[in-house]
């Protein structure tokens, strides 16, 4: 029965790790595969999916299937980024805090619990108004105010590594950070991977809930400015545009997040 749940379990996982590579794949190719330009507005407004427009297009002539895969890209890009700087910002806080102890520790961790307090997207709402709407702001104010909570995970896991003999034979002959890290990493990777993926998770989330609210680059398409713009245009659910222009963005944002916090929580369901 064990073996059993065991295939079950690795037949289910394999669903969302396919919708992600599929997903991540059609980002990268996106201005190759897309049929049109996302600046093209030459085309009948409001025209229902057909050959040549697969999904339609919306009140402003463009092509919704050529604005969808460009949403692809940008949230990957937004994804991968902010995942990258958070973590790399929460790994090393942490090993600082460990390492060096004392006041330092202490400081790292008021700060980290200063954060965590506050919800999230409150303060990258907050920021990233001031910051503007560019997609490189949009990519650090969610790195800044996204790295405590990983800080905060893997200080655990670095308090336990740092107790190791290799460990303390680096610290012992006076090596750097970054050594020291590197002694860890058998120790720490495991917990970094998985925070890792959940980041890409959250960052898609917090970029969509920007562009919602009308704090997003208007020079780039994201999932989020597609459906804002569908929900802006007052009669989408008049004639049943909502199902070609509103839906995708909304069906691709719900399964690359429900894909990516599947995965997450069953790698923590194996550790325990």
């Amino acid at each position: 029965m064990a073996q059993v749940n065991t295939s079950v379990i690795k037949n289910w996982l394999t669903v969302p790790m396919i919708i992600i590579a599929i997903m991540v794949t059609i980002g990268i190719f996106a201005p190759v595969i897309s049929p049109y330009r996302t600046d093209d507005y030459g085309f009948s407004a409001l025209l229902t999916p057909q050959v040549n427009h697969i999904l339609g297009t919306n009140n402003l002539g463009q092509d919704i299937f050529s604005l969808l895969l460009a949403g692809f890209r940008t949230s990957i890009i937004i994804a991968l980024s902010s995942a990258v700087l958070s973590t790399l910002i929460g790994t090393f806080m942490a090993a600082i805090a460990t390492v060096y102890r004392g006041w330092l520790e202490k400081i790292i961790m008021r700060l980290t619990e200063l954060l965590i307090m506050v919800p999230e997207i409150i303060l990258i709402l907050v920021f990233a108004t001031f910051a503007g709407p560019g997609i490189q702001n949009i990519v650090v104010v969610i790195a800044i105010f996204s790295w405590a909570r990983i800080a905060r995970i893997i200080k655990a896991r670095t308090d336990l590594a740092i107790n190791s003999e290799r460990v303390q034979y680096t610290i012992m002959m006076k090596g750097n950070l970054l050594n020291i890290i590197g002694k860890m990493w058998r120790d720490i990777y495991p917990s970094i991977s998985t925070l890792f993926v959940l980041q890409c998770g959250k960052a898609i989330m917090y970029e969509a809930e920007l562009a919602l609210i009308g704090i997003s680059d208007p020079s780039v398409m994201t999932w989020g400015r597609l459906i804002r713009q569908s929900i802006d245009f007052g009669v989408v659910y008049h004639g049943n545009a909502f199902l070609w222009w509103l839906l995708p963005p909304v069906i691709c944002l719900v399964a690359l997040i429900a894909s990516i916090s599947f995965i997450v929580f069953n790698r923590e369901g194996k550790k325990k």
